[in-house]
């Protein structure tokens, strides 16, 4: 319904006046003319859409792929076609922010890195100890088990993967050892950045296994989406079990106690301000 309203308010000059047609596969919206007692914001949006003649028409969406173009990705493994219509080309990949970071700094954090520094050594000189080094950190002990799955290819240490397929045909592919110091400006791309739009821990997730490698990856990149202040704000999901739980408070006279909260941040002020202060009286 708010797909309508938007548009009969940018199309208002060629639609007003005259009758006209919606066409739409959400079959909900037919009910519009037949809507009894309306309240809050669909009373205002029924009255808006009082000022023009139009019908709505049901299409299924079997039948309504004339439209998909608006909303859907290229298939690249689809035949040519003689009649094409315009898409999304453009992607942001993941990969996109190893552009700031040089080769060199990332060899430079590789090496400085105390577990992964040590089996970058032992990779590149072909020299595997054959017991974990006394003193190990738990991470260094977990690179140790590992030893036939390091290389080292362009000068940077990656480790094998093989990913599963249905077909059974997997490549393997060679994904780069994050330093532990990258590790967050890795996760702010997968997740916060256009690459990752804020979505949960599987698709997050995904998008770094296929390209990256560092131990406690899965943990690492569960607590990043749990503790997403911007997710815990706008998905109903994550703010519920954000809440901590109600505790009354009871009181008997006014001024007896006193609660202070912020919100924010909003967009600024004139004068730069952000945030609201908001002092509430528990009693009255």
């Amino acid at each position: 319904m708010l797909a309508l309203v938007r548009t009969v308010r940018q199309f208002r000059p060629y639609l007003y006046g005259g009758r006209f047609v919606v066409r739409t596969d959400h079959n909900s919206l037919r009910w519009l003319q037949n809507f009894k007692e309306p309240e809050g914001q669909v009373a205002r949006w029924l009255e808006l859409l009082a000022n023009f003649d139009f019908s709505v028409e049901h299409r299924a969406g079997s039948k309504h792929t004339n439209a998909d173009s608006l909303s859907r990705m290229p298939n690249g493994h689809c035949p040519s076609q003689r009649n094409c219509v315009a898409v999304v080309n453009h992607l942001v990949k993941l990969r996109s922010w190893l552009q700031d970071v040089h080769r060199e700094d990332m060899l430079r954090a590789q090496r400085s890195d105390p577990d992964i520094g040590a089996v970058y050594e032992w990779v590149e000189q072909g020299v595997w100890p054959g017991q974990s080094p006394p003193g190990a950190s738990r991470v260094l002990r977990h690179l140790w088990c590992q030893a036939d799955q390091f290389s080292i290819r362009d000068g940077l240490l990656c480790r094998r993967w093989i990913p599963a397929t249905p077909v059974g045909n997997s490549v393997t592919k060679w994904l780069l050892v994050v330093p532990k110091r990258l590790i967050p400006r890795l996760l702010e791309a997968a997740h916060d950045g256009p690459a990752g739009g804020h979505f949960g821990f599987r698709k997050a997730f995904e998008k770094v296994r296929s390209s990256f490698y560092w131990p406690n990856q899965r943990e690492d990149v569960a607590n990043w989406c749990s503790s997403c202040d911007a997710c815990a704000r706008r998905k109903p999901g994550e703010s519920r079990r954000a809440r901590a739980p109600l505790q009354p408070h009871c009181t008997g006279n006014p001024w007896e106690r006193i609660c202070l909260g912020f919100l924010g941040s909003f967009a600024g002020t004139t004068a730069g301000n952000r945030y609201l202060l908001v002092v509430t009286d528990s009693f009255t």
